[in-house]
């Protein structure tokens, strides 16, 4: 009996550490910490597709979320992918038209996006 509860015990932590490991947000975080491009990148990568995973969800049953699509976009954003970063702080800005962070994310990320290129004459 002892021998089953041991295992039971050992399941259970085993089960919360992948759990853990599964949160997009710890991703997100070692991004922000990293101290090497390769792993910032690569930790900016697994949080943003834990996050379209759970947009994807989401959308499936007819749902939305600003948090979420604010995440994803700021994924993108660490991720120089500067254009698909627009379009999440946009469409978390539909959901959540008064966010101040969202909107300073989103008038950021247009800032930085603008380059002679950009700019029509």
């Amino acid at each position: 009996m002892l021998k089953y509860f041991f295992y039971l015990i050992l399941i259970s932590i085993f089960s919360s550490s992948l759990l853990a490991q599964e949160d997009p947000s710890v991703y997100y975080q070692k991004g922000v910490e990293a101290k090497t491009i390769g792993e910032r990148e690569s930790n900016f990568e697994k949080a943003l597709k834990l996050y379209m995973n759970q947009q994807i969800s989401l959308k499936e049953k007819g749902s939305e979320n600003g948090y979420l699509l604010f995440n994803i976009g700021n994924c993108y954003y660490n991720l120089d992918q500067l254009g698909e970063s627009i379009l999440y702080y946009k469409q978390a800005l539909k959901l959540l038209p008064h966010d101040e962070k969202i909107k300073q994310n989103y008038n950021i990320a247009i800032q930085k996006r603008i380059s002679a290129i950009d700019v029509e004459n």
